[in-house]
C-alpha cells in the first residue's frame, strides 16, 4: 500500500454490484466510512464491491481512487505470487502509462456496468443448479496416428457406475489434436442452463483442420452428423481452428477461432457456423482483410457485444521455442513464436476493434481468457502460459478502450535435472466460479490448482492451492534447486492407489461451485515432451472439492479416478482434454440475462 493510501475495511459478505455515480463527491478527507456503508448512504446499485475492498486516496483530493496503467504490483509473499494492484497494457498506438495516473476512480473503470434494478445475490449452492451426472470427455490417441474418441463418463456419486464409462464414440479420421469443444446452443438466462437441451456438439482439430458436428441426443448412440474439411477452411484462408463459442439463443451463430493462414504460419481470425444450413462463413468482406496477428482462445460477452481473443502463437512452432535454452523475451520477438497480446473483437460485424500489447510485462503464449459470468458486467481474466502471470481485463468507459493489468505473477523454479536451468509454472487454463467470487488456475509444470478470490477484480487474493503431480520430482530426475515462494512443498498425490502423473491442465466446475474436474494433458506435443509418461500410460482425472465460504478451500478426493487412457481399448492410451457436463457447467453458456 503506497504512503497516500489507507484502508478501510468492508463488511459486506457476498458478491454484489453498488453504482458509483457520484459517490467519489459524497466522501470527504473526514470519512471513515467503509465501501459498504458509504453505498448503503447512497442506496443505488452497480459497481462490483467485495468483503476487502481498498479505499485508495489520492492525496490531493481526497477521493477514493483505484490503481490504474502503470502502478506497482504488491508483493504479498503467499506462495511465491506477486498479487497487486496492476501494470496495466497498452492499447495499439497508446504511449506507455506514467507510473501513477491520479485522480481516476472507480467510475472511470466501467467497474461491471450500471444496474437498472436490485442485483439477486447468487450463494453456491446446490438448490439453484442441478448437480452434475454425465461429463463428456474429449480424447484424443496418445498415437497421433490413431483416431480420437469422444467418451461419456458416469459422474452421478450415487450411481453404481460411478467413474465408469457410458458410451463412446470414435471419431472416422486420424491426426486430428482435438483441444476444445463448445456446444451447438448456448443458454439465454442462466435459469436455463440446466434445461437447455444440448444435442449437437463442435469439435475444432487443430493440427488436421477439420471440425466435427457430433449428435449427442442419445447419450448411447453418439454419432458424427457433419464434417468440415480443410479444404472448407482453406477457401476462407485460415486453418487451425481453435475453440467455440455459441450466441445465446436459438437462432444465433457458432463462432470459431483460427491460429493458422493457409500455408500455417501464425494468423488469428473468427469464422461463423450458420446452425440453419450447417455451413462455415467469413466475416463481412470489408473487415476480413483486418485480423489479429495471432490467433487463440476466444471468449464471448454477448450482452456487451464484445469478444476476445488470446494470441497464443504460431502453430509451427508452440513447441520449440519454448524448450529452447536461449528462450527469452527477446528471441520470442524475434522468432515471431509466441503472441502477447489480446484482441478485442466487435461482435455486430466480427470486426477487429482493439488490440492490447502486453510484451512490457513478459506475457506471451496466452492460453486462456474467460468473463465473469455476470451478463451486465465486462470483466475479464487472460493468463499466460508462457509468462506465468494473470491479467485482469476491463473498460474504461471515458475512453471506451480495454485496459489488462497484472494482477498474479507465478515465480519460476530454478531446478537441475530438467530441461532447462529455470522451470516456469506453465498456467494453462482459468475458470470464473458462477457467482463470479472465485477464480481457478491450473499450473502444469509446478502441479498446483490455486483459488483466488476476485470479489475485487482490481484486487485479488489467494484462498487456497493444492498440489497434484507436477515435474519437479526425484523420481524424474529433477531436483529443486531455489524457489522464491514460501512454503512451496511440491507432493505427489495418490488416487485410489494410484500416482497421478503430469500436471494439472485442463479444468471444469460444477454450476454450484463446489467440485474442480482435472486433467493433466493439454497439447500432444507438450505432454510427450514434459511428461513422457502420459504417452505411455495415459491420461487421467482427477476431483477436487471446493469450500465456497468466504475464505476459500480445496481439496482433493482421494477416491475419484477417472482414466481414459487405462480403458481396456485395444488402440490406447488415450488423453483427457476439454470436459463437458451434459446439463450444464461453468463454461459452456454465454447468458445475456440474469
Amino acid at each position: 500500500m503506497s504512503a497516500s493510501g489507507s484502508v478501510s475495511p468492508c463488511s459486506c459478505s457476498f458478491v454484489q454490484a453498488v453504482r458509483y455515480a457520484d459517490l467519489t463527491e459524497k466522501w470527504t478527507d473526514n470519512d471513515t466510512q467503509s465501501w459498504c456503508s458509504c453505498v448503503a448512504a447512497s442506496s443505488i446499485m452497480g459497481v462490483c464491491m467485495s468483503r476487502n475492498v481498498v479505499d485508495v486516496r489520492n492525496s490531493a483530493s481526497g477521493r477514493p481512487v483505484v490503481p490504474y496503467p502503470g502502478t506497482q504490483a504488491v508483493e504479498n509473499g503467499i506462495n511465491g505470487i506477486a498479487i497487486g494492484s496492476g501494470t496495466n497494457g497498452n492499447s495499439v498506438g497508446e504511449n506507455a502509462p506514467p507510473a501513477f495516473i491520479h485522480g481516476i476512480t472507480k467510475r472511470e473503470s466501467d467497474m461491471n456496468i450500471l444496474l437498472p434494478t436490485d442485483v439477486q445475490v447468487y450463494d453456491s449452492d446446490e438448490s439453484r443448479f442441478e448437480r452434475e451426472r454425465v461429463m463428456l470427455v474429449l480424447c484424443p490417441n496418445a498415437n497421433p496416428s490413431k483416431p480420437a474418441k469422444l467418451m461419456l463418463f458416469d459422474v452421478n456419486y450415487q450411481s453404481k457406475n460411478y467413474c465408469q464409462i457410458i458410451s463412446t464414440l470414435t471419431l472416422p479420421t486420424t491426426d486430428d489434436e482435438i483441444m476444445y469443444a463448445g456446444w451447438m446452443r448456448s443458454a439465454s438466462k442462466f435459469d436455463d442452463i440446466n434445461v437447455l437441451h444440448r444435442t449437437q456438439l463442435i469439435v475444432p482439430c487443430f493440427d488436421s483442420s477439420r471440425i466435427y458436428i457430433i449428435n449427442v441426443e442419445n447419450q448411447s448412440t453418439m454419432k458424427v452428423n457433419t464434417c468440415f474439411e480443410e479444404s472448407q477452411l482453406i477457401s476462407h484462408n485460415v486453418q487451425h481452428p481453435y475453440n467455440v463459442c455459441s450466441w445465446p439463443g436459438k437462432h444465433g451463430p457458432t463462432l470459431f477461432s483460427t491460429c493458422g493462414d493457409t500455408s500455417s504460419r501464425a494468423k488469428g481470425d473468427i469464422l461463423l457456423i450458420k446452425r440453419d444450413k450447417l455451413s462455415i462463413t467469413s466475416r463481412a468482406e470489408k473487415n476480413s482483410n483486418v485480423y489479429a496477428v495471432f490467433g487463440g482462445f476466444l471468449a464471448l460477452q454477448p450482452r456487451h457485444k464484445i469478444m476476445i481473443t488470446a494470441s497464443l502463437g504460431d502453430p509451427s512452432k508452440l513447441l520449440d521455442a519454448f524448450i529452447d535454452n536461449n528462450f527469452d523475451v527477446k528471441s520470442c520477438i524475434q522468432q515471431h513464436a509466441y503472441g502477447s497480446a489480446l484482441n478485442i473483437w466487435e461482435t455486430d460485424k466480427i470486426k477487429l476493434k482493439q488490440t492490447i500489447k502486453l510484451e512490457d510485462f513478459g506475457a506471451f503464449g496466452f492460453t486462456c481468457v474467460r468473463f465473469i459470468h455476470n451478463p451486465e458486467c465486462n470483466h475479464g481474466f487472460a493468463v499466460s502460459a508462457i509468462g506465468g502471470s494473470i491479467f485482469h481485463i476491463h473498460k474504461n468507459s471515458k475512453t471506451e478502450d480495454y485496459h489488462a493489468d497484472k494482477i498474479v505473477q507465478y515465480q519460476s523454479a530454478k531446478v537441475s535435472g530438467w530441461i532447462k536451468e529455470e522451470m516456469p509454472p506453465l498456467p494453462l487454463d482459468i475458470i470464473i466460479s458462477m457467482d463470479d467470487r472465485f477464480l481457478f488456475v491450473s499450473c502444469f509444470l509446478h502441479g498446483f490448482v490455486e483459488q483466488l478470490n476476485i470479489t475485487d477484480p482490481f484486487r485479488v487474493t489467494t484462498c487456497s492451492r493444492v498440489y497434484l503431480g507436477g515435474a519437479i520430482h526425484r523420481a524424474f530426475g529433477v531436483t529443486l534447486q531455489r524457489y522464491n515462494g514460501i512454503n512451496y512443498t511440491p507432493k505427489r498425490f495418490f488416487v485410489r492407489g494410484t500416482e497421478f502423473h503430469g500436471g494439472p491442465a485442463r479444468m471444469q466446475l460444477s454450476l454450484d461451485g463446489r467440485r474442480l474436474y482435472v486433467n493433466n494433458s493439454f497439447y500432444t506435443p507438450w505432454d510427450s515432451k514434459l511428461y513422457p509418461i502420459l504417452i505411455t500410460q495415459g491420461s487421467a482425472i482427477a476431483l477436487i472439492h471446493i469450500n465456497v465460504k468466504p475464505a476459500g478451500g480445496l481439496k482433493l478426493d482421494e477416491n475419484f479416478l477417472i482414466q481414459p487412457g487405462c480403458q481396456e481399448f485395444d488402440d490406447g492410451p488415450y488423453l483427457a482434454r476439454e470436459m463437458k457436463f451434459m446439463n450444464g457447467d461453468s463454461t459452456s453458456d454465454h447468458c445475456l440475462e440474469n
